[in-house]
């Protein structure tokens, strides 16, 4: 009798004590729990709101022949992030509009600043970065670019394809100018493509280039290309050039008193206030609602802009603002995989109204070719609605 009272106390005591182990196990790990949530409520709390920002890349020529340029897309893309508070940081590098600093740049802002993703400008800065972006897996948003070659995968091309531009100038140029068209383009990617499209939809319409000439970007005497034009008295020119060139060309234009209509790409239009005392009649394509049509949403941009800075935005600035707000759609609606936001992005409803995307990631804009005298817009004369 005694054993078996011996062998019940000793089984509740095994009990009572399994029973405290666990109560106190319990309290050891939830208080080890808690210790862990607080540790992660710490480092959070160690975070800054730059710590915490996204950071997305800039490439773009802020010093060389295209600062002007660089500083007007710097500010759109800048206006955009500031829209954003302080949940996207840019880091901006300069490339001074050179390709080889270009790729560079981006080679940094991958590697080492460990960017989401990246904006950027002009054809030969497309051509070299595409094949970077899909090697890296960075996406990369273009802008006053035609669409490079190569896998699209990991690329937007924000800009009119030049190819649209030219086939609505070449059409305008034949029913309204005349049959004898002369071409002049910087000697780049951009002006050899452009006059290769233009060249073949004018003739194609049935127009013919009697003359046709590239020139350096670095080129600042017309004197004797223009010589060969006021012989051959062509309806018109077609002319892609940039700052200096067109400032160059258009004064040497007065001085010689050509007064032949000039015809080009919208890139021409930013350049208005520089040339508007030597610019003979021209005709240039402008998104639609750039050119007199503006939609509620791009009313509000500038109202916006001219609040925040006290200027009026041209369109670089908001072509890069829009470009840079897509692009922070994506980041917000899938951060950690672009490429599908973009899949499936066939268009856009924004400041240029209705923008379409096709399966090469190539923005197709609403355009219209708008007459200028004196570097001032006196209407639309002809519509390209994608």
């Amino acid at each position: 009798m005694r054993n078996l009272l011996k062998l019940r106390f000793r089984c509740t005591f095994l009990t009572l004590f399994l029973v405290l182990s666990l109560i106190v196990g319990g309290c050891g790990e939830k208080e080890k729990k808690e210790e862990a949530k607080s540790a992660v409520r710490q480092e959070v709390v160690k975070k800054t709101p730059e710590e915490k920002a996204i950071k997305i890349g800039a490439i773009l020529p802020l010093t060389g022949n295209f600062s002007l340029f660089g500083r007007w897309l710097k500010e759109g893309i800048n206006f955009a992030i500031k829209e954003e508070k302080n949940t996207i940081k840019m880091i901006c590098e300069d490339n001074a509009n050179q390709t080889a600093k270009a790729v560079t740049a981006y080679q940094k802002l991958v590697n080492i600043d460990k960017v989401r993703a990246i904006v950027t400008a002009r054809t030969p800065v497309a051509n070299a970065l595409t094949p970077l972006a899909s090697s890296a897996k960075v996406f990369t948003v273009f802008t006053f670019a035609d669409l490079p070659q190569g896998d699209k995968t990991y690329i937007l091309n924000y800009h009119f394809p030049v190819s649209d531009e030219c086939k609505v100038l070449a059409e305008f140029a034949k029913k309204k100018l005349g049959l004898k068209g002369a071409i002049l383009v910087a000697n780049d990617d951009f002006g050899r493509l452009g006059a290769n499209f233009f060249k073949q939809y004018y003739v194609k319409v049935g127009g013919k280039i009697i003359y046709s000439e590239k020139f350096s970007p670095m080129q600042r005497d017309f004197r004797s290309l223009l010589f060969k034009l006021k012989k051959l008295q062509p309806d018109f020119i077609f002319i892609i050039a940039w700052e200096q060139n067109f400032l160059a060309l258009t004064k040497a234009m007065n001085e010689m008193d050509l007064s032949m209509p000039i015809i080009g790409p919208n890139v021409l239009t930013v350049y208005l206030n520089l040339v508007k005392d030597y610019l003979p009649v021209s005709y240039f394509t402008m998104s639609f609602y750039d050119a007199g049509k503006q939609t509620s949403a791009y009313k509000e941009f500038v109202e916006k802009y001219r609040l925040k800075t006290g200027k009026e935005p041209n369109m670089v600035i908001a072509e890069a603002y829009e470009a840079t707000k897509i692009l922070l759609i994506g980041l917000k609606k899938q951060p950690y995989d672009l490429p599908i936001f973009f899949d499936n992005l066939k268009e856009y409803f924004g400041i240029f109204g209705k923008v379409t995307i096709d399966d090469n990631r190539q923005a197709h804009f609403p355009l219209a070719i708008v007459k200028i005298e004196k570097g001032q817009k006196k209407g639309i004369v002809w519509k390209f609605i994608p």
